[in-house]
């Protein structure tokens, strides 16, 4: 999988999603990260007047901004018993206001989707008793796919799922009520940590929670509802966005077809952005993704394509490719077909390349092997069905190398039957002879002048007239 995205090359994206990045450049500018939500609401401010369609925030806001403010206000008052008219205190008070800030940009705006996380280690959790996890599981439940229509016995307990969440990340309630979707930005690496699947949808609390990236294209699409469709016997079979059908593994994933290396997306400092040196054309009817791609602060994945891979561009490749369906493919029956090839190949290869030879085999060999994987780098790059390239590949090796040790270890008895059935008649050096060239022997012999003596044993005349001829020997 990892070779073949490489061997695939770059492909443009078509456009449809940008990057707001929160960089080098707009830390210097703005000031350290977090920013105040009063600079996030200018952002999303700027972002509507460019005529964003969605602005998808991989951040969220699990705390009150105003909690880590109103002890130092409190503070001021108690000292300048008179109110204080400093430009700090003013500055201060108006971020006691930041989460309604927030909160009102979000809702004025109409577009935005926030994300949440799951959270599946203990040691991040157990910080929330369960009245507060309640209420952070009744703020977002709404944001749970809607329909399921199920194929099997309606337990949705798939025996193959992965374990659900312990708890729920979410943003306070103020700035969670006014966007118009939540989706959680999990991703769950391979065991080399290589992120190759994307979990459209996870299991908690008996409901399926779409992914911040579904929910972006479906905002950005205008679909109201989603469906998922799933066998409680297997596990989930794929998601309905609007009229496009989302197969997946059983577990909700999908295979990223990633379409480059990093920068592959259109990224814009949000520094130029605010101060307007970013033209409408690159941000009007578009998916905006405002994240974090600054060295110190940057969610940094390790992909088949780069191992130091922005999150937000990684959340870019999948969104890309639920729009353009280009999102690789491994439907359930391939397995039938991965069987049936190496079936193929090797009653094939079982009954050719013992009558082949060495040479003629591997010729063989090396032209089915070539023809497999082109056809199925075709299959990749044209139609995003993933074929097995890994097991047919072995299969043709090792029937060659299988078949080849054969031939040579009959050909080795071969010749020591021969040697043995000769050494009694004629010298061992003739034998040999024989032997190592076995290929000049014909009909009529060999033309040669020789000395010939012609030699007797005394009485042997005698003694084979009266012996058997095994005795004789």
């Amino acid at each position: 999988y990892d070779m073949r995205l490489r061997a695939s090359g770059s492909r443009q994206p078509k456009g449809d999603i940008v990057i707001a990045a929160i960089d080098e450049k707009s830390l210097n500018k703005i000031g350290r990260w977090p920013w105040d939500r009063n600079v996030q609401a200018r952002v999303l401010k700027k972002l509507n007047q460019l005529g964003a369609r969605v602005i998808a925030s991989d951040v969220f806001f699990p705390e009150s901004q105003n909690k880590q403010l109103l002890g130092l206000v409190r503070q001021l008052e108690t000292e300048f018993p008179r109110t204080p008219t400093s430009r700090a205190y003013t500055e201060i008070k108006q971020s006691l206001y930041a989460d309604s800030s927030l909160a009102n940009a979000i809702k004025r705006s109409g577009s935005v989707v926030l994300s949440m996380a799951f959270l599946y280690n203990e040691n991040e959790t157990g910080h929330r008793n369960k009245k507060e996890n309640d209420a952070i599981f009744e703020s977002v439940k709404d944001q749970a796919v809607g329909l399921i229509r199920d194929f099997g016995d309606g337990s949705l307990d798939f025996p193959s799922y992965r374990t659900d969440p312990l708890e729920i990340d979410a943003n306070v309630p103020k700035i969670q009520k006014a966007a118009r979707y939540t989706g959680h930005i999990n991703i769950f690496p391979d065991e080399d940590g290589v992120v190759r699947w994307a979990p459209l949808v996870i299991r908690y609390r008996g409901r399926f929670f779409p992914s911040a990236d579904v929910q972006a294209v479906r905002a950005y699409l205008g679909v109201d509802k989603l469906m998922m469709t799933v066998d409680s016997r297997y596990g989930v079979i794929g998601l309905q966005i609007g009229d496009r059908f989302i197969s997946t593994d059983d577990k909700g994933q999908i295979l990223i077809n990633y379409h480059g290396k990093p920068n592959t997306f259109a990224t814009y400092s949000i520094v130029d952005i605010l101060r307007g040196r970013v033209p409408a054309e690159a941000i009007r009817d578009k998916i905006v993704l405002m994240g974090a791609t600054a060295i110190g602060i940057r969610d940094v994945r390790s992909t088949p394509l780069d191992t130091a891979f922005p999150g937000p561009e990684i959340r870019a490749n999948i969104m890309q490719n639920l729009i353009d369906g280009d999102y690789l493919k491994r439907p359930e029956g391939m397995i039938l077909v991965d069987l049936l090839v190496l079936l193929t190949l090797g009653l094939l290869l079982t009954f050719s390349l013992p009558r082949l030879g060495v040479r003629n085999g591997g010729l063989l060999v090396v032209a089915l092997l070539f023809a497999y994987i082109a056809l199925a780098q075709y299959l990749l790059s044209n139609y995003q069905i993933w074929f097995n390239v890994t097991f047919p590949s072995l299969l043709l090796l090792s029937l060659f190398v299988a078949t080849t040790i054969q031939n040579y270890v009959q050909a080795e008895r071969q010749k020591r039957q021969i040697k043995g059935a000769f050494q009694h008649y004629v010298a061992a050096t003739v034998v040999d002879q024989i032997i190592d060239n076995i290929d000049q022997l014909q009909l009529g012999g060999e033309k040669r002048e020789l000395s010939v003596l012609f030699s007797d044993i005394r009485g042997f005349t005698t003694l084979s007239e009266n012996i058997a001829p095994e005795e004789m020997v």
